[in-house]
């Protein structure tokens, strides 16, 4: 029988891996061949080089997205992010704002299942 925590680290997987479809899988290190073969968080790391690379340049939407789901693997860096795109700290109203549902849906999952990285 699945214990909570079990539970809680399928369902944030779950999440992650639509999260990683929505952000573009080139934006995660690949360890496995394809999104969906994922069996374990690790093995989609964001991958920050990809990301420094083209955030700047991402529609808001897509850069709160790519930075919120950042934010759940490290958030240090993520704040590092921010900083050098000279951007204000962005609050959970303000990623609320920027999101479409289905994102929306994504980060709140996230959130919901989060077992620790």
């Amino acid at each position: 029988m699945e214990t909570i925590y079990e539970q809680h680290e399928r369902m944030f997987l779950e999440a992650w891996k639509h999260g990683v479809r929505l952000a573009g899988p080139e934006y995660f290190n690949v360890l496995v061949p394809d999104v969906d073969a994922a069996t374990d968080k690790n093995q989609r790391r964001p991958n920050r080089e990809a990301i420094e690379a083209v955030i700047d340049a991402l529609g808001s939407g897509e850069s709160v997205f790519l930075d919120s789901m950042y934010s759940f693997y490290n958030s240090e860096v993520r704040h590092m992010l921010l900083e050098s795109l000279d951007r204000k700290m962005v609050n959970i109203c303000d990623i609320a704002a920027a999101l479409d549902g289905e994102r929306k849906e994504v980060i709140g999952d996230l959130l919901r299942y989060y077992p620790g990285w």
